[in-house]
């Protein structure tokens, strides 16, 4: 990583300079279309306004909410927070990439930088939650995440 938060990601078409950085306040509109564009394809099916996009992640702004730039365009962010009741755990709420920038070691950047992040704070452990179906599954696997056998998830259909 370069001096101001700059990372080289090698792709195969050769180099991207990706910036990342803490999100400001007026980074929340970019986000959120982002977040709503990207959450409504499969598998998520997600049907956010732009107002209710921003409802959702303005909530992380207080927290770690971080952004990834290609010179002007934003084309992903990562949203995490530290465990109430832990210290030494974080969990990963989200990270969306443009599709047509996945490959890119974009959400791998993301990624790595809150992991960085929160090993200097003495974090000793990041959790996340993916759908079985999503690519994100394989993509977190593939950076070293491993199911956790301990938790289960769990609903109710009312």
């Amino acid at each position: 990583m370069g001096n101001n938060g700059t990372r080289m990601n090698a792709d195969e078409r050769g180099f991207t300079k990706v910036k990342i950085r803490k999100a400001k306040k007026g980074d929340l509109k970019k986000i959120a279309e982002l977040f709503r564009i990207e959450s409504a394809k499969k598998p998520y099916f997600e049907k956010y306004t732009i107002h209710t996009a921003i409802k959702e992640i303005s909530v992380y702004l207080h927290n770690e909410l971080y952004v990834a730039f290609e010179g002007e365009e934003l084309v992903g962010f990562l949203a995490s927070l530290m465990a109430i009741d832990d210290n030494k755990r974080a969990h990963v709420k989200e990270l969306w990439v443009k599709s047509d920038c996945h490959g890119r070691s974009i959400g791998r950047s993301l990624v790595r930088y809150i992991e960085n992040f929160y090993q200097r704070k003495g974090v000793k452990y990041v959790a996340l939650t993916t759908m079985k179906t999503a690519g994100a599954f394989k993509f977190y696997k593939k950076i070293g995440y491993r199911e956790n056998k301990k938790f289960v998830s769990m609903g109710k259909k009312l």
